[in-house]
């Protein structure tokens, strides 16, 4: 039941003259599972800090790389895109000229 209330789940679990009876909130046994729930994931991730500074680190570090090499394939692209525009106007321009 206290898990329930957490989760904000209604009363569906209960049949109809419970639902009507069953008016209490359980709000100190929530705090309480909620402060052992705080507790157990503190500790969890204290545990867990240097493997998760590491990997951060290393999708960091990966990041950088896959950034610097779409920075590089997008100059080229670029570039590319800038070349066709000159001879795509090189040609418009030389047609002017011959008629």
């Amino acid at each position: 039941m206290v898990a329930d209330k957490i989760l904000a789940h209604s009363g569906a679990a209960l049949d109809s003259v419970a639902r009507i009876y069953q008016r209490y909130g359980f709000e100190a046994e929530r705090a309480a599972a909620l402060n052992l729930w705080a507790e157990y994931v503190t500790a969890c991730a204290a545990k867990a800090a240097p493997a998760v500074a590491a990997r951060v680190a290393e999708n960091a570090r990966r990041r950088a790389e896959q950034g610097a090499a779409k920075w590089a394939a997008s100059l080229a692209r670029r570039a590319a895109k800038a070349a066709e525009r000159k001879r795509r106007l090189r040609r418009q321009d030389e047609f002017r000229r011959a008629s």
